[in-house]
């Protein structure tokens, strides 16, 4: 028989006292001591629940694909996940091994029962649209804070410590700073350089290298705050002066190699590694080959030396195909094509507005009379307008007969040159230790493509 998990999550309004974890578990505890329930294993996270790289929330999952766990006990139903998309698949884990769901404020769930499976999907829902409003209000009082060129967040950097509402120096880490910069600018070091030096030298701080670039790319050590409301003058001291800073980002900016550039791949942001974190793309070079290919890695094994994570490197290449290829053997509904097909519609729509020559036919030819342009640079601009002209009348074509089926197909054979549409439609993409894909989910559309063809096929196999 499994066990029962008490699970509790920190909520973001910790204004609360009921939110607190230690609240949460005290909560189930009574509970379970009321209700004579034994064997209760209790786990806990204080992070988003939009995300699920939580320690606590993936060693519940653990439990229950090994059949460990036959009861989940949470407080309220959205402390398990704030995500609906990622609620769905818990869901769909939970009933696959016929798990029961407690909430102390919301009721008890037989997942088994498509009312009750319905009413949970419904508060996973509400939960989600909580979570929006309560970062929506948050945004409002960071913009306010940001006019005021006030901190966002309490969060001290490196050398640095929160008091009093405010960043003081910690004298003892201003060398190991400072090295790091000068390290960086006179001696032209790179992060990895960098870290072995400090590790080697007994005055100065030990710094990974992903920390090493840490400390080059942080502008408060300039007494600047940067976020997404602009960059403004901090109320805190700095530690070196803003033109090192300048100088460290210039030679950052400078010495980008293959694997800091973005490479065109399909899954950017949306490809979840075994342990939950989302799979980063880079290219690299290896000895034996003669171009660079592109990889998805797992950022828990970038910068370091040692692997924290068992996945290793997908050929992103291969991991792109086998989605296009799930999509395309799986996408049947209209509603869903014609979602995708209007998407297309629209951006192809503003990619040929935006292509459209700031120069007309009658110009042209009176510059030509003034002799202003040449007889070549005139073809090649009536070319250039024919083109654009062509490309309007293919859109307008399309536009006015719709083959909703055609153009799908056309895309997805030819899904390089639409990557910006099929990149908006996929939400998330799931792999196993075996590098295969094991769930692809479209937006609007939360029901995993694999999961939906295998009922599809247990229909087909019962009628």
């Amino acid at each position: 028989m499994g066990k029962i998990i008490g699970y509790a999550r920190q909520s973001v309004d910790k204004k609360k006292i009921e939110n607190s974890v230690k609240s949460q578990i005290k909560a189930i505890q009574t509970y379970t001591n009321k209700h004579h329930l034994q064997d209760v294993t209790f786990l806990s996270d204080v992070k988003s629940g939009r995300t699920t790289t939580r320690d606590g929330y993936q060693s519940m999952l653990e439990m229950i694909q090994n059949n460990e766990c036959q009861h989940i006990i949470v407080f309220r139903i959205n402390r398990l996940n704030r995500n609906y998309h990622d609620f769905l698949e818990f869901q769909e884990l939970c009933e696959t091994h016929q798990v029961l769901i407690t909430s102390l404020c919301d009721g008890h769930f037989d997942l088994s029962d498509k009312t009750q499976a319905f009413k949970i999907r419904f508060l996973a829902i509400l939960g989600e649209t909580e979570s929006k409003i309560i970062s929506e209000n948050v945004r409002s009082a960071n913009a306010l804070k940001a006019k005021n060129h006030q901190l966002l967040g309490t969060n001290a950097p490196f050398g640095y410590i929160y008091k009093n509402k405010s960043f003081h120096i910690d004298s003892s880490k201003v060398t190991t700073i400072k090295f790091v910069f000068n390290s960086y600018i006179q001696q032209g070091w790179g992060y990895k350089k960098i870290s072995q030096a400090l590790n080697n030298h007994i005055e100065l701080f030990d710094r990974t290298p992903k920390q090493v670039k840490r400390i080059l790319t942080n502008e408060k050590y300039a007494g600047l705050i940067r976020n997404q409301f602009g960059e403004y003058k901090g109320t805190f001291k700095p530690i070196i002066d803003e033109s090192i800073f300048r100088q460290a980002e210039t030679i950052r900016v400078s010495k980008q190699t293959l694997k800091h550039q973005h490479p065109m791949v399909l899954l950017r942001k949306k490809i979840k590694c075994i342990c939950g974190a989302t799979m980063t793309p880079i290219r690299m070079k290896r000895k034996h080959m003669t171009h660079p290919i592109t990889y998805y890695i797992c950022p828990l094994n970038e910068n370091v030396g040692y692997k924290k994570c068992d996945m290793g490197y997908l050929v992103a290449s291969e991991i792109d195909q086998q989605t296009i290829d799930i999509i395309e053997d799986n996408i049947l509904t209209k509603p869903t094509l014609q979602c995708l097909e209007s998407m297309v519609q629209k951006r192809l729509a503003t990619k040929i507005h935006r292509s459209k020559p700031n120069f007309s036919k009658a110009t042209l030819i009176e510059e030509l009379s003034k002799k202003q342009i040449s007889i070549e640079d005139y073809k090649m601009k009536i070319n250039e307008l024919e083109i654009w002209q062509y490309k309007m009348n293919y859109y307008q074509q399309s536009n006015s007969d719709i083959n909703v089926h055609k153009i799908t197909k056309n895309i997805l054979n030819n899904y390089t040159l639409y990557l910006d549409q099929l990149t908006e439609m996929i939400t998330r993409v799931t792999i196993d230790q075996d590098k295969n894909i094991t769930g692809v989910f479209l937006k609007d559309h939360p029901i995993n493509l694999l999961k939906e063809k295998d009922d599809i096929n247990v229909v087909s196999k019962t009628k």
